[in-house]
């Protein structure tokens, strides 16, 4: 494969004062599309995980252009519904009373 079929990504991850925290080049194979949509996977895992990022920039490593490709932010994420959970939880309690 010639190095110029590779897709270059760069995640930059950011803290709320916009301060980059850290930065990694993803680099894959699949078609341009691909891995921008994998790039997108592994910026909102590293949104979720790291506890200081608020902020994820993806951009092109080759093009030197000032907008970023993408733009993921913790506001992105659907917030965790804690009603939701507890009724969960009863559920399954329920359930496993039934069972006995």
């Amino acid at each position: 494969m010639e190095p110029e079929d590779k897709a270059s990504l760069r995640i930059l991850v950011q803290n709320d004062k916009k301060e980059c925290i850290f930065c990694i080049t993803f680099v894959s194979n699949r078609p341009y599309e691909a891995a921008l949509q994998e790039a997108i996977g592994l910026g909102q895992r590293l949104l979720k995980n790291e506890t200081h990022a608020v902020r994820a920039e993806i951009r092109d490593e080759h093009m030197h252009s000032r907008k970023p490709l993408a733009v993921l932010t913790r506001d992105d994420f659907p917030h965790a519904d804690r009603n939701a959970q507890k009724s969960r939880r009863l559920w399954r309690m329920f359930r496993g009373m039934l069972k006995r």
